[in-house]
């Protein structure tokens, strides 16, 4: 783990120790096996892939290993989850103390799906329990979205490894972290209506009353993706680049969402928890362009605004299309299927653009 910087970084804000490491430091202590007491040096080593933390003590005089404690106190098991936007769905949880817990170590090094109850300190987060591993949790405070977000993390891994044997977002079992209820506003946004990706973690807010929470597939998904694109192509979140960034984000969305119901497909952004927000098929359909600088095109490069010419060329690559643009230019052609749409968009992000691309050129 020492070797990883960024997790290195993370633990630093974890621990809020500027000097924190994962780097082993050996120390001098008597350790007991079999009623005896025994000088050793205690070295706590933590490998990030395959994942594996524990405690190795060293005779310090002879230098022989004595003992080896696991740290890591979890197994995996499958649980039934009764989500709020998906259904009934079998997902990965961990037993610890004798309850179940929204974390898993089996994907990448682990997704794990915690509780801000409405708070705004990550360090105050609190595990989603329950004592039986069939999480039909609907209460008052919606902890049944918590399900939403852990299952849909799941198989937004899933589709990546299975798809294009990629082992997280990083490629390197990035471990992905949920945060569920968290109040937004004390973040300082304008309402609670978002969810968001920082570099390390999704957050999701809890809605408002036109608004469900922000967890299902294809919110987690769009989020998700952000880490993808910082890690490959890293497109800058401004101007043209940034309207890349986004419909990147909408495209694995819908792909994810796809893969993850496909009885359920649809091509819209959101519409699990009211409204849409953007659609793939129809951009104008929400104010948003299908063409360059065309009709709802925002000569300001609002990122979101924009996003959709680049969204639309997915759905038109999928699923073909023909008319006239705004720009007055005729189309017609037929579409190559989501899977080969898929295989593009992925390569294109992952091996081609530069940081900061536009829609035009890169």
């Amino acid at each position: 783990m020492w070797n990883d910087s960024l997790e290195e970084k993370l633990l630093k804000i974890i621990t809020r120790n500027l000097n924190a490491t994962y780097k082993p430091n050996p120390k001098l202590l008597y350790h007991k096996t079999n009623k005896i007491y025994t000088l050793t040096y205690k070295i706590t080593i933590y490998s990030k892939y395959p994942i594996s933390k524990k405690d190795y003590y060293i005779n310090a005089i002879t230098g022989n290993l004595i003992n080896v404690v696991d740290r890591i106190h979890t197994y995996d098991v499958h649980g039934t989850a009764v989500t709020r936007y998906s259904g009934t769905q079998t997902i990965t949880t961990d037993l610890y103390n004798g309850d179940y817990r929204l974390r898993e170590s089996g994907r990448g090094n682990g997704i794990y799906t915690f509780n801000l109850q409405m708070g705004t300190n990550y360090f105050a987060a609190s595990d989603f329990t329950d004592d039986d591993n069939y999480w039909d949790n609907f209460n008052q405070d919606q902890d049944e979205v918590a399900t939403d977000a852990h299952w849909a993390t799941e198989k937004f891994f899933d589709y990546f490894y299975y798809t294009f044997n990629r082992n997280s977002i990083d490629n390197n079992g990035f471990a992905l972290y949920n945060y569920v209820h968290a109040n937004l506003v004390g973040m300082g946004f304008p309402n609670n209506v978002n969810a968001f990706w920082d570099g390390y973690r999704i957050t999701y807010g809890d809605g408002n009353s036109n608004y469900s929470p922000l967890t299902s597939v294809d919110i987690v998904a769009h989020e998700i993706t952000h880490g993808l694109t910082e890690y490959t192509a890293n497109l800058v979140y401004q101007d043209e680049s940034g309207a890349l960034n986004e419909g990147f984000s909408d495209i694995f969305a819908t792909i994810i969402e796809i893969y993850a119901k496909p009885i359920h497909i649809n091509w819209t952004i959101g519409e699990d928890i009211g409204t849409p927000f953007r659609s793939l098929a129809n951009p104008n359909q929400f104010n948003n362009p299908d063409t360059y600088l065309g009709v709802f095109w925002d000569m300001n490069n609002e990122v979101h605004q924009n996003s959709t010419v680049f969204s639309h060329w997915f759905y038109l690559l999928s699923e073909g299309g023909n008319g006239t643009n705004d720009n007055g230019h005729t189309y017609f052609f037929s579409g190559i299927g989501l899977n080969n749409a898929a295989s593009i968009a992925y390569r294109t992000l992952v091996y081609y653009l530069p940081t900061n691309c536009n829609i035009l050129r890169c």
